[in-house]
């Protein structure tokens, strides 16, 4: 029982209810007479103001789907970094849901998850970090008339390694935020060598690799004769 009251001369009552009903369901509603006599039963719905809690969330390894727990009949919604829907699903009878992505999510960044009931209300949001498995595109290289400087273009964060000669690694350097990267050479080549340009992402993965070639403004040698 939550609630009763005393029908007034005019045939109308009011009951308050404890607890307040406003998640849906329904409500059985009697009247009894002094002499103890009840009447049928009258059911009714009780409003459904109340947003269903955030749902868990997990993001599948390879970044091609999302599962987790939500409220039974709730309807799912994965949105991208750039607040675009990449995937919706109904959360079954047991409280499980699995929804496919598309295009799948295997670059990082964060995906933000949330779950609207019947009547449309909607939960919090839960934010979920995709896993990052794509290697970054190759890096652009040039290196200055003097054979001092390597630069070039990568991606914002990621680590760019030259190598030279024999496999001997000349320098690093991190890919500022626009995309850009400057290494210096002590010392300068200056004898037409291969430059040899890898970058990596903060999650190790690592680009195929591009190559350069030093100035040659180094006299050869004087012959025997």
């Amino acid at each position: 029982m939550i609630g009763t009251a005393i029908v007034a001369a005019d045939g109308s009552y009011s009951v308050a209810l404890s607890p307040v009903q406003a998640n849906g369901g329904t409500l059985s509603v009697s009247q009894s007479d002094t002499a103890g006599n009840t009447s049928p039963t009258t059911t009714l719905a009780s409003p459904d103001i109340t947003a269903p809690a955030a749902p868990t969330a997990v993001v599948a390894g390879d970044g091609t789907s999302v599962t987790g727990v939500g409220e039974a009949g709730a309807r799912v919604t994965v949105v991208n970094g750039d607040g675009s829907p990449i995937g919706s699903g109904v959360v079954d009878a047991e409280g499980n849901y699995a929804i496919p992505l598309s295009p799948a999510q295997a670059n990082g960044g964060t995906l933000t998850v949330s779950q609207s009931d019947a009547a449309g209300n909607t939960s919090p949001n839960v934010a979920v970090t995709p896993p990052d498995i794509t290697a970054p595109p190759a890096p652009t290289i040039a290196i200055d008339g003097t054979g001092t400087l390597v630069t070039g273009t990568g991606e914002a964060g990621a680590t760019v390694t030259l190598t030279g000669p024999a496999g001997i690694v000349l320098g690093t350097a991190l890919v500022d935020a626009d995309g850009r990267y400057g290494v210096t050479l002590t010392p300068p080549l200056a004898n037409g060598e291969r430059i040899d340009a890898v970058q990596a992402d903060a999650a190790g993965n690592a680009s195929t690799g591009v190559s350069t070639f030093a100035p040659d403004f180094t006299a050869p040698a004087q012959p025997t004769a």
